[in-house]
C-alpha cells in the first residue's frame, strides 16, 4: 500500500524516485548559493549561479525548489509613483 512505500523510503533515502533523489540535491545546492549569497539572490542569480558551477538544470526546476524551500530574493528600491496628485482637489 502507499503508506507502507512511504515509509520505507523515508527510511531508505535510495528508494525514492529519481525526480525526488535530485530535488533532494538540488535543493541543498541551492539552500548553500542563497545563504552564500547573503539570503539575497532570487531564482535568476541563484540559476545563474548554479550553471557557472557546472550543475545543468532548468531554471524552472530552481523556482519550484526555492518556492518548497520557502527562499525568496531580495526586491531592492523604491516603488515608483505613477499619480500626479492635483492640489487643487480635497
Amino acid at each position: 500500500s502507499t503508506y507502507y512505500r512511504y515509509t520505507a523510503q523515508q527510511a531508505d533515502p535510495s528508494q525514492q524516485s529519481a525526480r525526488a533523489q535530485r530535488d533532494q540535491q538540488l535543493g541543498e545546492h541551492i539552500q548553500r548559493v542563497w545563504d552564500e549569497h547573503f539570503q539575497v539572490y532570487g531564482v535568476r542569480k541563484v540559476w545563474r549561479q548554479l550553471l557557472r558551477e557546472g550543475l545543468q538544470v532548468a531554471r524552472c526546476t530552481v523556482q519550484r525548489l526555492m518556492g518548497e524551500l520557502g527562499l525568496q530574493g531580495v526586491v531592492r528600491g523604491k516603488p515608483v509613483k505613477t499619480t500626479f496628485s492635483d492640489q487643487a482637489r480635497p
